[in-house]
């Protein structure tokens, strides 16, 4: 039962730590995405500015605009790839679980083979007994007709002094 609770709480952080790879994924994309679109602007301000027709500042802004996506973009890549990380983990728990879960419900649950050799040397102690108890009977019967042939001596004996 343990093991099998074991099991079930693996398999739920290893399904949570997926969720949350997914949703670092569609954040990634989402950023990757703005970055396209800050990247697509500055490009877009940089001809303009080239004119004369967009002030410096305004082209500045656009450029930290692309530098800043750039570090949120970088950062999200670095979730995703820790929840990756952590995914692997939980995939290997479940394993190691499912191999405890597994060795337990052998023991649990022997095989056929393992049954039949256990009632064979069942058998064989059983046999043994019934051989060693046999043995006892037939010395016991001995014993009990050597007491009986002492105890004629000794009544022969007895009258014979009187």
């Amino acid at each position: 039962a343990e093991a099998e609770a074991n099991e079930r709480v693996a398999h739920k952080d290893l399904q949570r730590a997926r969720a949350e790879m997914q949703s670092s994924q569609a954040n990634f994309k989402s950023v990757a995405a703005s970055y396209r679109a800050a990247l697509s602007k500055h490009k877009r301000y940089q001809s303009v500015a080239a004119e004369g027709a967009l002030s410096v500042d305004h082209l500045e802004e656009a450029k930290l605009a692309v530098e800043q996506q750039q570090q949120v973009m970088a950062s999200e890549q670095a979730a995703v790839t820790m929840q990756r990380e952590t995914v692997a983990q939980q995939e290997e728990a479940v394993i190691a679980v499912q191999a405890r879960l597994t060795k337990a419900q052998t023991y649990l649950n022997p095989s056929q083979a393992e049954i039949a050799i256990a009632e064979a040397n069942i058998a064989q102690e059983e046999a043994s007994g019934r051989a060693t108890l046999a043995t006892l009977a037939k010395e016991h019967q001995a014993l009990l007709r050597q007491q009986l042939e002492i105890e004629k001596q000794f009544q022969r004996d007895r009258s014979e002094l009187r």
